[in-house]
């Protein structure tokens, strides 16, 4: 702490008060002698006590267990020089009873407390979400076309940052991203199915096209998939390629209703047809 008046700084100094019982100390700055300003701390034992730590350690322990040391001399020119050097100090001694750092400016003060300030931000939001989000709502409605507007301009200036941050936060969360699409697709799956249907209605040729190329480059490997064997959970077994056929047939739909008396002989196994591009309309 400096004292208030006029002050020669060149005589600008940084001090330190220890106590004879424990290792805890307070860092300080003057122009003053050390004595006239260790009496200064004196005088303000009472007034200060309630809101200051060397105060409150000076009654704990007694004010005759305090002493001042020269940490160094620093002549300067103002007041702002001696409170950041004290600062510096401070930072480097890291002493218990001072309750904040010299000179240090709101910018380094929020830099020094980045974790400190992310909990406050939480409780906050957390304590008046609903508040906020009304407050949000409103004025983004109020703002919408010029918010739309910054932001396409910032992404067409920042392009590659942006498609660089898309692909990290999609990499640092792929799991999650993938289970959520997951589940907005099953709760809108009569909704996707439409969609398709209309895309496919008004682009006939197009799918068509689409369908006859991916079939004659992946003729082998569709053919095989066709052939693979598969048992239902009725007993029956049959290649991919008849699953459908099947999950109709007399004695799958017996077996779904649990009409076991009723349930027909299994059919043979249907020959397997040379296969077509049968997804083609």
């Amino acid at each position: 702490m400096s004292e208030v008046g006029k002050r020669d700084y060149q005589n600008g100094k940084i001090y330190v008060i220890r106590n004879s019982i424990d290792n805890e100390i307070y860092i300080g700055s003057s122009c003053q002698a050390l004595s006239k300003r260790f009496q200064k701390h004196k005088d303000s034992l009472t007034t200060y006590k309630k809101d200051r730590k060397l105060y409150s350690k000076m009654i704990e322990l007694g004010i005759d267990k305090f002493y001042i040391e020269l940490i160094e001399e620093y002549p300067c020119d103002n007041f702002e020089q001696l409170r950041r050097r004290e600062g510096e100090i401070i930072r480097e001694l890291k002493p218990v009873l001072n309750k904040q750092i010299a000179g240090r400016t709101l910018a380094e003060w929020q830099e020094d407390n980045k974790e400190l300030l992310k909990k406050w931000k939480k409780q906050y939001y957390e304590e008046n979400k609903e508040r906020l989000n009304e407050y949000h709502k409103d004025w983004y409605e109020e703002n919408k076309e010029e918010q739309r507007q910054k932001n396409k301009e910032y992404k067409e200036k920042n392009r590659d940052k942006v498609l660089e941050q898309k692909r990290e936060y999609h990499h640092r969360h792929k799991e999650r991203i993938s289970e959520e699409k997951k589940q907005y697709y099953q709760d809108n799956a009569e909704y996707f199915k439409e969609k398709s249907r209309q895309h496919r209605e008004e682009n006939k040729e197009r799918c068509n096209e689409n369908s006859r190329k991916y079939y004659e480059k992946n003729k082998d490997k569709i053919n095989e998939e066709r052939k693979e064997k598969m048992t239902c959970e009725c007993g029956m077994r049959f290649t991919k390629q008849h699953k459908a056929r099947h999950l109709k047939s007399k004695y799958h739909q017996d077996f779904l209703n649990n009409n076991i008396s009723n349930v027909s002989q299994p059919e043979e196994e249907p020959k397997t047809e040379t296969p077509t591009p049968t997804h083609i309309t």
